[in-house]
């Protein structure tokens, strides 16, 4: 008993060291491909901050008003910044994948075959957002101004209302791009801006009901009854 209790044990340390002799060179293989992959993505991210600078896009955006929406807004960097954090976390995973899929295991080979098949449509989804992040909030002061030179009430509230639907319009851009809920997201994209659309409808309906009554009685229903009194045509609205 004593003996086939040894040999078992022997026989499981013997396999378990064949293995762990097997599987040593892949992990001192993927440790070197993460180190490299976090030196490449430093050295990446200082060239772009220094090649962005050079090239003023910081400035550029200052005068197109991007910088005030990324500092003001949930970003909170400047462009240069920003942009060149992004590509050193992409660059970063991409290596940290391969350093994964260096280890040669059938759980780490379905994750990185995944990832690199998503990784597309997620990059994708990425530059939406940040477009339409950008747009919304420069469409948004670029109404918001409009509607103060132009006199209107609650100009932020239209301003407002404007970047919210340009935002919920990106965020169902970037959903469909993943293929998250496809159907859902157009359903309820539609019940929203087809809400939004009939209140502001109903607020410039409610608002120039006045002047809509003037103006259809100045042109088409002005008239006089046979005693000689003035009649409208229009006297519902």
């Amino acid at each position: 008993m004593i003996d086939y209790l040894s040999q078992a044990a022997s026989n499981s340390l013997r396999l378990f060291g064949e293995k762990l002799a097997l599987f040593l060179p892949n992990l001192l293989v993927a440790l070197m491909i993460a180190v490299v992959g976090f030196l490449v993505a430093l050295l990446i991210r200082y060239l772009m901050i220094r090649l962005l600078r050079a090239g003023k896009i910081d400035q550029a955006s200052q005068r197109l008003g991007f910088s005030d929406s990324l500092l003001g807004g949930a970003i909170g960097e400047a462009p240069s910044l920003f942009l060149s954090r992004l590509v050193y976390w992409t660059v970063l995973i991409i290596f940290l994948v391969a350093a994964l899929e260096a280890l040669g295991m059938k759980a780490t080979d379905r994750l990185t075959s995944g990832f690199f098949a998503f990784l597309p449509d997620l990059l994708v989804a990425v530059v939406i957002l940040f477009i339409g992040f950008l747009l919304g909030n420069f469409i948004g002061r670029a109404t918001l101004i409009a509607a103060v030179n132009a006199n209107l009430r609650h100009s932020r509230w239209i301003a407002q209302g404007v970047r919210v639907t340009i935002l919920a319009f990106t965020v169902a851009m970037a959903l469909e791009q993943l293929g998250l809920a496809r159907n859902l997201i157009v359903v309820a994209f539609a019940i929203t801006f087809g809400g939004v659309i009939l209140a502001l409808a109903l607020a410039f309906g409610l608002g120039a009901q006045d002047k809509a009554r003037a103006f259809l009685e100045e042109h088409f229903g002005r008239g006089e009854t046979p005693h000689g009194e003035k009649k409208s045509g229009i006297s519902h609205l």
